[in-house]
């Protein structure tokens, strides 16, 4: 038996009807689904503006160019990221600062966060990590505090509510991620939430090449006119096609994520296990999408002999992201100690998590997961 790391959610027939309407409908980009995305999340997350795009890395290079940065502007991110967080607005001018995680959740941490904050920093990229939110409540009074603006990277988090408030809508700008690896997937796909309001015109500028179709009319005709700068960052009608089947159910999606959440937290709980490692729980005034499932062992060299174990029992565990201030890249630039990150990166596991795990891949996940620990002991 083999139990997967992740998994591309199996369409549904409404899915391959989506699709059989694309080319249906002959018309690939810009069309009905690629609105109808649109439309769902911007009504369902309580969005002032939400556009679709070809992938999170897209949606937070938007991001970038929305915030207007100069040289020798300040960013806040955690190094316990994906690369695109950092790369979506690095330059050689643009100092990117490190911040630490929490233990606990495994997100940014807001007093290490205040401690770097300085009259440069432009921008706080918040990196909402697995099935764990950043604590908005006291970013947004940061925000306030210094006039800085909030980025939230919600990659792994569509759908999750943070205080009744859903994740990605809170800052100034969110980003959402559909790659085949996260809860709802389009393939490639991500989409950017646009919070404040005065960021919205220039968004769609930015969405539509640069073009502002309404500014040049003469003689009724109609034309591109470059107006700023832009690129081609929209979802394409088959992606999205694929997508929309999966959003209109994904209350079904979430709660069998949750039940499989459940279970391995239950097994996670038994005695013999908790001399060896902590389970990342999920933090209170949250209401989780169940993105991952993580541990965190006390010793690298039992995390390592896990996932062995593991993987030879044909069950994909994994590891997660290396820090980027330890990265080669970085090392250019930087050259810190960060106490969460730098002791936690090598001891975390994430558990299989998607939607196709069966009774029986829990059960013979269970088996072996406890004859590893009973073997220590």
């Amino acid at each position: 038996m083999t139990i997967k790391q992740h998994y591309l959610y199996d369409a549904s027939k409404k899915e391959r009807l989506n699709i059989k309407k694309v080319f249906s409908n002959k018309k690939f980009t810009d069309g009905e689904f690629q609105n109808k995305c649109d439309t769902y999340l911007q009504k369902t997350l309580r969005s002032k503006y939400i556009a679709v795009t070809q992938s999170c890395a897209a949606a937070l290079e938007i991001s970038a160019k929305l915030i207007d940065l100069n040289d020798n502007d300040e960013i806040l991110l955690p190094s316990f990221t994906f690369s695109a967080t950092l790369t979506s607005f690095f330059r050689k001018k643009i100092k990117p600062i490190f911040i630490d995680i929490e233990k606990d959740s495994l997100c940014m941490c807001p007093i290490d966060a205040e401690k770097k904050i300085t009259n440069k920093t432009k921008a706080i990229y918040l990196v909402h990590y697995g099935s764990n939110f950043c604590d908005m409540k006291k970013f947004m009074k940061l925000k306030k505090k210094y006039n800085i603006l909030i980025i939230e990277d919600a990659a792994h988090s569509i759908f999750g509510l943070f205080n009744n408030k859903y994740i990605g809508t809170i800052g100034d700008i969110g980003n959402f991620s559909f790659h085949e690896t996260k809860n709802f997937s389009s393939g490639q796909g991500g989409a950017i939430s646009i919070n404040n309001k005065n960021l919205i015109k220039k968004a769609e500028l930015i969405l539509n090449k640069g073009n502002d179709l309404n500014n040049l009319i003469e003689d009724n005709f109609k034309y591109f006119n470059l107006v700023s700068i832009g690129s081609e960052y929209r979802l394409a009608e088959i992606p999205s096609a694929m997508l929309y089947g999966q959003l209109i159910r994904h209350k079904t999606i979430i709660k069998k994520r949750k039940e499989i959440f459940n279970f391995y937290k239950e097994i996670c709980a038994n005695d013999i296990c908790k001399n060896y490692f902590y389970f990342i729980d999920i933090k209170k005034n949250s209401i989780s999408n169940f993105h991952n499932c993580t541990i965190v062992f006390k010793s690298n060299n039992i995390a390592k002999n896990f996932m062995t174990y593991m993987k030879k029992k044909k069950i994909n565990v994994a590891t997660h992201y290396y820090p980027l201030h330890m990265s080669k890249f970085a090392k250019q630039f930087c050259n810190i100690k960060l106490n969460n990150t730098d002791l936690i990166f090598n001891k975390l596991i994430r558990l299989p998590m998607h939607t196709n795990i069966k009774k029986n891949n829990l059960n013979y996940f269970k088996h072996h997961f406890l004859n590893f620990f009973n073997k220590i002991d």
